[in-house]
């Protein structure tokens, strides 16, 4: 499949591949999540299909799926780049275009609460947001 001839993505087909997806590792560094989502996206969808690092813009996109999605992935570890991811995000969404599906990866950040209002924010702006 890695030929591109995979099926062709949509958005509901990215998000529920996304939300059912479930790391096997617990990595201590964002680019190796973002390189095994890829991996993942791609035996889906097609090598020619998902892109990593996509910039777009003048904005630079976590992982890309032609025609579907963009999607961010963070490993916060303190509220600060929650705030930061979200600006990002809503720049994201202000573009137009396609839609947004945000992925924080919680295990390094113990404060829940913050991880929760910042999806709260996120989902009232438009953006789909998985924990995990």
């Amino acid at each position: 499949m890695a030929d591109g001839s995979a099926t062709l993505p949509s958005f509901e087909s990215v998000n529920a591949f996304v939300q059912n997806y479930n790391f096997p590792y617990t990595w201590e560094s964002e680019s190796h999540y973002e390189a095994e989502l890829l991996g993942a996206l791609r035996a889906v969808y097609g090598e020619g299909n998902v892109s990593r690092q996509q910039a777009e813009s003048g904005k630079r996109y976590d992982l890309m799926v032609k025609g579907a999605a963009r999607l961010e992935l963070k490993l916060p570890s303190a509220k600060a780049e929650l705030d930061r991811m979200e600006t990002q995000v809503q720049r994201y969404m202000d573009s137009g275009g396609l839609r947004v599906i945000v992925v924080i990866l919680q295990h390094e950040y113990k404060n829940r609460q913050d991880i929760f209002d910042s999806r709260s924010r996120l989902q009232q702006r438009g953006a789909i947001v998985h924990i995990k």
